[in-house]
C-alpha cells in the first residue's frame, strides 16, 4: 500500500468515488501495460506546478531574522551570518525548482458523480472514457513507493506554507483549478537529478518525462463510463477491449450527464 506522509491528506470519506478521464488511446495503453502513467511534474502544462508562492519568494528578510544571533555577536560576525542566511535561502528556492524533475504524478478527480466539465476539459471528443474507482481501492493498489492525497488550492500571490517540506509543493495548485477536486498520487525519484541514490523500480519513458507504474486494474476499476457524446459502436469497442485484457467483469455504461429530463 502507498506510504503515509503528513503532506498527503486523505479525503474525509475513503470510499468517495474517484475518476480518471482519458481518450481511447490512453485507455488502451493502460490496458496493454497494466499500469498507470505518472507524468513528471516538470512536464506539466501549468508553470506553477511544484513552485513556491510570491509571498515565499519575498520572505528572504524574515528568513534572515530567524537566524538567531549568538550572545555578544560582533558586527563582522553578524554580516557573515546574514550573508550565509541569504545564501541558504536562495539555495532553497533553487532546490525547490530543481525538485520538479524528481516528482512524478498521476491525477484523479474526486466526485460522487461524473462531471460534464471534466469530460469537456480532458476528453473533448466522443471516443473517450472515464475510469471510476474509489480512494480506498486505489490507495490499496498503489505500490509502496507511492504517496497519495488531496490537492490544496491556494493563492500563489499571498499563500505561505512550510517550505522546508518538499512534498508540500507537489500537493498545491492554483485556485483556478479548484473545479478539478484533485487527488494526486506521487512518486519521488531523486535519482533523476543525479543525487546519488538508487532509482525507483519503475520504467521511465519519453526521455524521463513519464513513468510506467504497474497496478492491478481489477483491484481499482469499479466501472468504465464512456463519453456522453460517444456513438453506439464505441460502447461495444470498450466492452471488447475490457474482455480482451481480462476485465470483462468491469461494468461499462454511458455517461448520463447530458441526458434529457425524464419528466
Amino acid at each position: 500500500m502507498k506510504q503515509q506522509h503528513e503532506s498527503f491528506l486523505p479525503p474525509d470519506n475513503h470510499d468517495v468515488p474517484i475518476w480518471r478521464y482519458m481518450d481511447i488511446t490512453k485507455f488502451v495503453w493502460m490496458l496493454q501495460n497494466r499500469a498507470l502513467y505518472f507524468c513528471q511534474l516538470l512536464a506539466m502544462d501549468d508553470p506553477f506546478e511544484g513552485h513556491y508562492t510570491e509571498g515565499m519568494a519575498g520572505a528572504e528578510e524574515a528568513f534572515v531574522k530567524d537566524w538567531f544571533p549568538p550572545e555578544n555577536e560582533s558586527n563582522e560576525a553578524k554580516v557573515k551570518r546574514d550573508e550565509a542566511a541569504r545564501k541558504n535561502f536562495r539555495f532553497m528556492l533553487d532546490h525547490i525548482k530543481n525538485m520538479k524533475q524528481t516528482m512524478y504524478i498521476n491525477c484523479w478527480h474526486m466526485n460522487e458523480d461524473d462531471s460534464l466539465a471534466m469530460w469537456k476539459l480532458y476528453t473533448p471528443h466522443g471516443e473517450s472514457i472515464a475510469l471510476r474507482s474509489t480512494y480506498r481501492k486505489l490507495a490499496q493498489a498503489l505500490p509502496e513507493q507511492c504517496y497519495f492525497g488531496r490537492v490544496h488550492y491556494i493563492d500563489y500571490r499571498t499563500a505561505m506554507f512550510d517550505m522546508f517540506q518538499t512534498f508540500n509543493f507537489v500537493v498545491r495548485k492554483r485556485r483556478s483549478f479548484e473545479h478539478e477536486r484533485e487527488l494526486r498520487a506521487v512518486i519521488w525519484d531523486p535519482s533523476v537529478a543525479n543525487l546519488g541514490v538508487r532509482p525507483v523500480p519503475f520504467k521511465k519513458v519519453n526521455d524521463n518525462r513519464g513513468m510506467v507504474v504497474p497496478v492491478d486494474l481489477l483491484e481499482i476499476a469499479e466501472q468504465v463510463y464512456i463519453s456522453p457524446s460517444a456513438k453506439p459502436p464505441f460502447f461495444e469497442v470498450v466492452r471488447q477491449l475490457l474482455q480482451t485484457y481480462g476485465l470483462e467483469k468491469v461494468d461499462v455504461k454511458q455517461s448520463e450527464v447530458n441526458a434529457p429530463p425524464a419528466f
